[in-house]
């Protein structure tokens, strides 16, 4: 994978659901846009698996960061949830208490059980490092795999000197 490039994905929705704050769609079209990213290099996929994420491109992972950081005023983004988890604890082997803490501190846990998709707030009153919340999409329930993923984010973002 070329990762000092952009891909030849347009970026031009994304900017736009996130400028008038849809941030819902925008959440959407973000996943969206990473599959169509390893689709592009040759990989027939419509799941994110973690070696995809840990080794995507850092041109395009710097973008879909960028827009969120910027439309949410440094509230959002792959680089804010990467400093969360790294502040609770976070790494390859974290345990439940770990993975408990930084559910909480982005939202995704309240009253000591894991939201649902339903219960995910699109909006700026979400709390910090809430969104993107798509990653999560791709498992039917919340398990360690799902952090095994967002680890995985955050070796990307190291990799591609992207921090919070």
């Amino acid at each position: 994978m070329n990762n000092q490039k952009l891909s030849n994905v347009d970026y031009t929705k994304l900017q736009n659901l996130l400028a008038v704050g849809q941030w819902q769609q925008a959440d959407e079209e973000t996943m969206d846009l990473m599959l169509e990213v390893i689709n592009i290099d040759g990989v027939d996929q419509d799941i994110l698996d973690n070696d995809h994420v840990k080794y995507f491109p850092c041109a395009d992972l710097k973008m879909l960061d960028q827009l969120w950081v910027k439309y949410s005023n440094g509230r959002f983004g792959f680089s804010v949830q990467k400093r969360i988890w790294e502040s609770v604890g976070g790494n390859p082997n974290a345990d439940y208490e770990t993975i408990f803490s930084f559910g909480e501190r982005v939202g995704w846990r309240a009253k000591h059980k894991w939201i649902s998709f339903e219960d995910v707030i699109f909006d700026l009153e979400a709390p910090e490092g809430h969104l993107p919340f798509g990653v999560r999409r791709f498992a039917a329930v919340v398990t360690p795999a799902v952090f095994a993923v967002i680890y995985c984010l955050t070796l990307a973002l190291s990799r591609c000197k992207i921090s919070g």
